[in-house]
């Protein structure tokens, strides 16, 4: 069985996801932050007729990785709060029926981003549980892939055959 890589990050559990098995590089809110802005500068200070601030779905499948539920709705508010102050920034009194159709198209792709990943972190989070009842188990569980390999080792299988997972 290969041993698990060494996080490089974690979150403590607190309930909702991720949970402490969760890792993700220190670096990446930043990144996710930099991209916000960059986003936002580029959407407020250029005029290409396009729907610039579609782009924040990206920022908020970012934040997936190292926020809770209430975080990815923080970052997708914030993301959805620059989109309207870029779409009256660039727009001041000059509202046409396009633009205005771009900045509903940004934020309903933000708000069906939102949701989704809200749903995956929580059907993530329920399957997470689930698999921690195994290790509940005085029974050998274990899983192969299909090389062969073991991909899963609960504490039953460690007493039963005195290998450790590692």
């Amino acid at each position: 069985m290969k041993p698990p890589s060494a996080p490089t990050n974690t979150l403590p559990s607190g309930g909702s996801t991720p949970s402490a098995s969760t890792t993700f590089p220190p670096f990446l809110p930043a990144l996710t932050t930099a991209f916000a802005i960059g986003i936002f500068v580029l959407d407020s200070l250029t005029k290409i007729n396009m729907a610039i601030a579609v782009l924040y779905v990206v920022v908020v499948l970012m934040s997936v990785s190292f926020c809770t539920q209430r975080g990815v709705l923080a970052v997708s508010g914030a993301c959805m709060t620059m989109t309207v102050l870029s779409f009256v920034i660039m727009h001041r009194k000059d509202y046409d029926d396009t633009s205005i159709g771009r900045c509903i198209v940004a934020l309903s792709a933000n708000a069906i981003t939102t949701f989704l990943a809200v749903r995956m972190q929580s059907a993530t989070k329920s399957i997470q549980d689930q698999a921690q009842l195994l290790d509940l188990s005085h029974d050998a569980i274990f899983a192969r892939d299909m090389d062969g390999v073991i991909t899963y080792w609960n504490r039953g299988a460690e007493e039963l055959y005195g290998w450790s997972r590692a």
